[in-house]
């Protein structure tokens, strides 16, 4: 039991968590940077979903055999909702491995349904995972009471929507700095939008540093909460 909440709590709010941010707010960033000739943001994000599918897969097994492969009775409604949403959680984690596999070319007319499903999958399995880590608080196998555990879910719920929100905000802020700054130039096809290269190049590196920083602090605060977790789930009688 301790070790499935474990290898789950390190899989989602580590792993998943860092992975998302990286394929949504990085993708630009990192574009031209290659690791094993594939783009930096790539291999990264392809890691860590593969580290959550694994860890989400072992997590499922272990679970089963400390439950003997009994489902959860319907008499402790929570036990029954966890497993439910788990294994809605677990579904998608195990076939979105699949789906990228197979995906068509970035070019191709079709690309666009691989990239709302896969996130689509990606984003649900994400926002389920938060709600089967909370209902597994009312567990009595931890005895957990309203005090620190509760102050390190209500933290990691409350940072999720925060460090979102920075990035976004952020993308907008840059994008109209930099639109605020072109100037307009005549020739002879009529008026076109110049932008001043140096200018843009440093409000880009300037962006990804800010980006850096809070992708950097994102990571510390999820491994910080996550290990804290973990520790109170090791002590748990």
């Amino acid at each position: 039991m301790k070790a499935h909440g474990i290898l789950m709590i390190f899989a989602w709010i580590v792993c998943a968590s860092t992975g998302i941010l990286v394929a949504r707010y990085f993708k630009r960033t990192w574009s031209n940077r290659k690791i094993c000739n594939k783009a930096i943001w790539f291999a990264i994000h392809r890691t860590l979903m593969a580290c959550v599918a694994v860890l989400t897969v072992v997590s499922f097994i272990l679970i089963l055999i400390y439950k003997q492969g009994q489902w959860a009775s319907k008499l402790h409604q929570g036990e029954y909702a966890h497993s439910i949403i788990g294994i809605i959680v677990i579904s998608f984690a195990f076939v979105q491995p699949f789906i990228a596999l197979f995906r068509c070319n970035p070019q191709d007319h079709y690309r666009f349904l691989f990239n709302y499903l896969h996130a689509f999958l990606g984003f649900t399995a994400f926002i389920l995972s938060i709600a089967a880590i909370f209902l597994a608080m009312f567990f009595p196998h931890f005895n957990f009471q309203l005090n620190k555990e509760w102050a390190i879910l209500v933290s990691w719920i409350c940072w999720l929507p925060i460090i979102f929100i920075i990035f976004e905000l952020i993308e907008i802020y840059f994008r109209k700095y930099s639109t605020s700054n072109s100037f307009q130039a005549n020739d002879r096809n009529g008026n076109q939008q110049v932008k001043d290269e140096t200018l843009e190049n440093e409000n880009t590196i300037r962006k990804d540093r800010i980006k850096g920083v809070f992708l950097l602090l994102h990571i510390i605060i999820a491994v910080g909460l996550a290990l804290a977790m973990i520790i109170l789930i090791g002590e748990a009688k």
